[in-house]
């Protein structure tokens, strides 16, 4: 929504209020603010993007959500505006985004993540911007942008590796989405070797065995379960959450009923 009432932009303002201890106004350009005198400064776009998020705090406790959220949007988005060369700049963007996604705005969403990667372009917070327009734009039917965004974060070095590993997974999974088995299979194997992330590599495996089953080569799938399962086998046994993630991960493998199935279907035709 562009242009919201009087009272209920007022409205807006004072939820907002509530909602940040001591209240919070935007700043003007060049200003600088002290929160108490043993901290540093807050830059004038930090005490911005403070305040936008207090906005969206804000609207949990007042009525007419849907209403609400485009004031939200805004708020982000002149955070964005007015801070581009900012970090905050960017991470106001990616909140837009995420908001105008939740709200099924697609087309506005793929613009305010655009708008965050060009402002965070070579940092994280960039690469996941274009990560996330990826998913946007498979979800919308538009396989060649997808793989393009996909790709951009897949040879990314400013990416996390994480996100890396994740580009390269969607990529074989939007190529099955169109039909393409075998650049999809050539994209697993490839990663197999590649990707660190063991969640992650659990699930190339998944996806990987699940066209070897398809393919009726089960040998070749029951080599890749147990090829999967020592890969991992390090970071399953730690007692940590990511250990607990790994093991959860193993044991809602989508390939072992289907697996399971083919081997006795095989087995009972004989």
């Amino acid at each position: 929504m562009r242009a919201l009432p009087l009272v209920l932009a007022l409205g807006l303002f004072c939820a907002a209020r509530a909602a940040v201890p001591g209240g919070w106004r935007v700043p003007e350009r060049g200003a600088t603010t002290w929160q108490d005198s043993t901290t540093p400064p807050a830059s004038p776009a930090a005490v911005a993007l403070a305040a936008a998020r207090g906005l969206r705090r804000g609207t949990h406790q007042v009525p007419g959500q849907v209403l609400l959220r485009g004031a939200v949007v805004e708020a982000h988005l002149a955070v964005a505006h007015a801070w581009p060369d900012e970090p905050e700049g960017a991470e106001a963007a990616f909140r837009a985004a995420e908001l105008l996604r939740a709200a099924g705005d697609a087309e506005g969403a793929l613009e305010a993540f655009e708008q965050a990667a060009r402002l965070g372009r070579g940092t994280p917070l960039g690469a996941r911007a274009r990560y996330e327009a990826g998913h946007v734009h498979r979800r919308e039917g538009r396989h060649a942008e997808a793989l393009e965004a996909y790709a951009s974060v897949a040879a990314d070095p400013g990416a996390e590796a994480y996100r890396r590993d994740l580009a390269g997974l969607w990529t074989a999974k939007t190529r099955l989405e169109l039909g393409d088995r075998d650049g999809a299979e050539l994209c697993l194997r490839r990663l197999v070797g590649e990707v660190a992330d063991p969640l992650t590599l659990v699930r190339v495996h998944d996806e990987l065995i699940l066209i070897l089953v398809e393919r009726g080569e089960l040998e070749g799938a029951c080599g890749w379960l147990a090829a999967c399962k020592q890969a991992v086998a390090s970071p399953s046994k730690e007692l940590t959450r990511r250990g607990a993630r790994v093991r959860s991960a193993l044991e809602d493998l989508r390939c072992l009923p289907r697996l399971r199935s083919a081997i006795g279907a095989r087995l009972f035709t004989r």
